[in-house]
């Protein structure tokens, strides 16, 4: 059989979302553990008055309560529990003056990092003069990014980005897996799925090497006992998430994370569609497709099918390929994994077929044979691109509009020589449309959306120039101008 083509052209995107977090005990490491590192080497950042740090992160920042460097390079506490690039190349963006002054800089980058306004040290910083440059903003981003309290922003990125929240509450209001062949399946463990890839996303971008390849192709991940289960890991006991080592050959980074697999599956069985359009979007930002009418179902024969073969009929209808060959490759890559993320050898007792293919940037074909491979060949300027649009979007709270390119366009002269998230970071923190942007949700009054106490468009926020209004019986938090 001729393997499916994924064609990746255009850049558009779709997101959502919240999730309860994985605070505290993220970082500790256990029986079956990965030997690559241990993430939970160092101490707490900071000193007296420093907020609570997230995640138990390791030795991340520096004294005076902020946990950030106010002079000369950045460094991290001694203890650090990982060396963390603070001063990635600035590519060919011109250095300029910060456009709004200042302390609007600084309070915007700490709601975007640490979700919350700007402590004494970064007013007194930026109100020493400082702080007077983009290039000035970009070290801090970095020396921020150093401190415990970006794992706050960092991780609701992820949260938001990957629609944790629902996968967090997948056992809830009936959406669950079928009883008799996942008994397992309980509220405790989607919310533990949620929380492993809140808590591999801020890892890989904070205390890891950062890299974009990393996201996508780690042989390691988070686990608890329910997790264990699921990725059939013996001596793990506890509902505290450890660092464990994976079989590079089965499993790397997030395509294969349980949650994200069970989210984009049915109660007993998978969907290689659902799970192609979610990481169709996510990591290629390209377009909603719609579904044309009158699809007849699959047709689950009496004889033992493999989930390619049912697809086959689909594919073969003129109005159904179109999208088909766009979804299916990604989803298909993903079959070795039942609808709640255990891996699988067979399919109706039949070899399963992962093999696809998609188009290169040179117009060619290039072929994977599994979902490490696409993992790997993911990592192209494809999804770069694509991580630089949804980190941009999650910072201004809006989708993206053709006016918009050009501070993309700065984000990737830094994100692309390095492939690092932090350089992403700090890039997008130093542009015109993150420093200018009117956040969404404005403490003070006229706080209405739509003329309804409710965020109504798809990432969350209120349709762009509007105000926004908390849900009952949430309250504006004034510091980080969000929902509480």
């Amino acid at each position: 059989m001729r393997a499916k083509s994924i064609w990746f052209t255009g850049l558009v995107t779709v997101t959502v979302s919240l999730v309860t977090g994985c605070y505290g005990e993220r970082h500790l490491v256990g029986t079956n553990s990965d030997p690559g590192g241990n993430a939970s080497a160092g101490g707490k950042g900071g000193s007296a008055g420093s907020t609570t740090a997230v995640g138990g992160s390791g030795g991340r920042g520096g004294s005076g309560g902020s946990g950030v460097a106010t002079g000369g390079g950045a460094s991290a506490a001694s203890g650090s529990g990982a060396a963390v690039s603070t001063g990635g190349a600035a590519g060919a963006v011109a250095v300029r003056s910060l456009p709004s002054g200042a302390r609007n800089a600084v309070t915007a980058v700490s709601r975007l990092l640490w979700q919350s306004a700007p402590d004494a040290s970064l007013l007194e910083m930026a109100d020493s003069g400082a702080l007077s440059t983009t290039e000035d903003l970009r070290q801090l981003s970095f020396r921020m990014m150093l401190d415990a309290r970006a794992q706050t922003g960092v991780g609701d990125f992820y949260r938001w980005w990957l629609d944790l929240d629902q996968v967090a509450s997948l056992a809830a209001g009936g959406q669950t897996k079928d009883a008799t062949l996942f008994p397992q399946f309980n509220a405790a463990l989607a919310s533990s799925m949620a929380s492993e890839t809140q808590t591999f996303g801020t890892y890989v971008t904070l205390d890891g090497d950062g890299l974009l390849a990393t996201l996508l192709s780690a042989p390691f991940t988070f686990v608890n006992q329910a997790l264990a289960e699921v990725y059939k890991l013996d001596g793990i006991t506890g509902p505290a998430l450890r660092r464990v080592a994976l079989d590079p050959s089965e499993r790397v980074g997030l395509l294969t994370q349980p949650g994200l697999l069970a989210l984009n599956s049915h109660a007993a069985v998978t969907s290689p569609v659902l799970r192609g359009y979610f990481w169709y979007r996510k990591l290629l930002c390209r377009p909603p497709l719609e579904e044309p009418p009158g699809i007849p179902p699959l047709d689950f024969m009496t004889q033992p099918l493999t989930m390619r073969q049912r697809l086959v009929q689909h594919d073969s209808m003129p109005f159904c390929s179109g999208c088909h060959s766009l979804l299916d490759p990604i989803g298909l890559a993903l079959e070795h994994f039942d609808p709640i993320g255990q891996f699988r050898a067979t399919d109706q007792g039949l070899p399963i077929d992962t093999a696809g293919q998609y188009a290169n940037e040179a117009g060619g074909e290039e072929y994977f044979a599994d979902v490490p491979q696409l993992a790997g060949d993911l990592s192209s300027v494809f999804s770069r691109a694509c991580m630089e649009r949804q980190w941009m979007e999650y910072a201004v709270g809006r989708s993206l509009t053709p006016q918009d390119q050009p501070a993309l366009v700065e984000v990737d002269a830094s994100f692309e020589a390095s492939g690092n998230l932090r350089d992403l970071i700090a890039a997008l923190t130093t542009t015109d449309l993150f420093l200018t942007h009117t956040p969404v949700c404005t403490p003070g009054a006229d706080q209405t959306c739509n003329d309804a106490p409710t965020l109504s468009s798809p990432l969350g926020h209120c349709t762009e120039g509007q105000r926004c209004a908390c849900t009952v019986p949430s309250v504006l938090n004034p510091d980080t101008g969000r929902c509480k």
